[in-house]
């Protein structure tokens, strides 16, 4: 009995063998058996590589392990502010590079107004996101020492050429000297209901503002600018110049048209201008600007009103870090003709009975900004 018993046992031993061998045998030219790679595999693999070559990031995102901080100056400002909630969102996401948490993104500014100003967006506009104490500093920016020890540990800056300004008083245990100090608040682009100091809003000040921000990055060891030419910006070559010499490698972007603000707006809206035109140009030391000025200068003005969205501004921006590579020079001329997307991710949820998920991206549609700087 005992014979049979262990024959039958043998039995089944080998139809079990068989059973679970056949599905990895009969699959060998489809599948990935035991960590190996088919020739299947690998042919699609190769095609999927040479495919999308032209499409693979060479900023930030390109090394997503090496994570990076930002800094953003005159964050008070809207521009400035929803550039910081599109940095904060992007470093909560894996695969941008981006270093999210107690100390960046960064906000940087001369006074309180600074923080109050940037939460008010992040509330609004970001789904009740909020910047705390940590992640903002504030600056005599006519100290250059001063404004190098708050970019301690910083990558990168986000940095305007001409800011909005506004005399405050420096807020107390910062750098005042006495209870009555006053100081330049600075925003990028701009801050709604603000009261502009005309008397100090010269060329001069604004260089030295400008010149002060960029020896104190290169003396903090950053390693790659980006530099919003405001619309408020004058014609001259001093500020290239500025850059020229501190050597630090930037990504210069000019947007035509009148900057626009898109109210309501969330990130969740995503991409406004449905014919965003981005234009890339590599710099070489020299007189870059002058070809700047000349590609501008000898584009047809079009006879509708052109208008762009800043939140697709500061997309771009962002968008430049995770895309663009950090060791080059190039500027970035972006345009619209003011024709907005005609659904957003609002109006989708609102359509569709399943909801539309928006928890993997820091901006919705971001992706054809990321497609346009590569292809370019």
């Amino acid at each position: 009995m005992w014979p049979r018993i262990a024959g039958l046992y043998n039995v089944l031993l080998c139809v079990t063998a068989v059973i679970v061998v056949l599905p990895f045998t009969s699959n060998l030219n489809s599948v990935e058996a035991f960590g190996g790679c088919s020739p299947l595999a690998t042919k699609q693999r190769s095609f999927v590589t040479r495919l999308n070559n032209n499409a693979q990031p060479k900023g930030c995102a390109a090394q997503p392990l090496e994570k990076k901080k930002v800094v953003v100056f005159g964050a008070g400002g809207y521009l400035g502010a929803v550039i910081f909630g599109f940095i904060q969102r992007a470093s909560s996401l894996y695969g941008t590079g981006l270093l999210g948490g107690s100390s960046s993104p960064r906000a940087m500014g001369a006074t309180g107004i600074t923080l109050q100003e940037l939460n008010r967006v992040l509330i609004r506009e970001f789904k009740l996101a909020f910047a705390g104490e940590d992640l903002c500093r504030l600056n005599n920016m006519q100290d250059v020492e001063h404004i190098q020890a708050r970019l301690k540990g910083m990558n990168a800056a986000v940095i305007g050429t001409v800011y909005q300004l506004e005399t405050r008083s420096v807020s107390g245990n910062t750098y005042e000297k006495s209870p009555n100090d006053k100081t330049l608040e600075f925003y990028l682009d701009y801050k709604y209901a603000a009261n502009p100091t005309e008397a100090n809003d010269d060329l001069e000040t604004h260089l030295t503002l400008f010149q002060n921000t960029v020896d104190a990055c290169k003396l903090a060891g950053l390693e790659k600018l980006v530099v919003i030419e405001t619309p408020q910006t004058p014609k001259t070559k001093r500020f290239s110049d500025i850059l020229e010499s501190a050597q630090i490698p930037f990504t210069y972007i000019h947007a035509s048209g009148e900057h626009v603000r898109t109210s309501p707006y969330s990130f969740e809206s995503g991409i406004q201008s449905k014919d965003l035109v981005i234009t890339k140009n590599l710099l070489k030391s020299g007189d870059w600007i002058d070809y700047l000025w000349e590609q501008r200068a000898s584009k047809k003005k079009s006879t509708t009103p052109n208008t762009i969205a800043r939140e697709d501004i500061a997309a771009v921006v962002v968008q430049s870090l995770l895309s663009l590579d950090w060791k080059t020079n190039c500027s970035l001329e972006i345009s619209s003709n003011g024709d907005k997307n005609e659904e957003d991710a609002v109006a989708k949820t609102k359509r569709s009975t399943k909801p539309v998920k928006t928890d993997r991206d820091w901006c919705v549609g971001v992706s054809v900004v990321a497609q346009k700087l590569s292809s370019n």
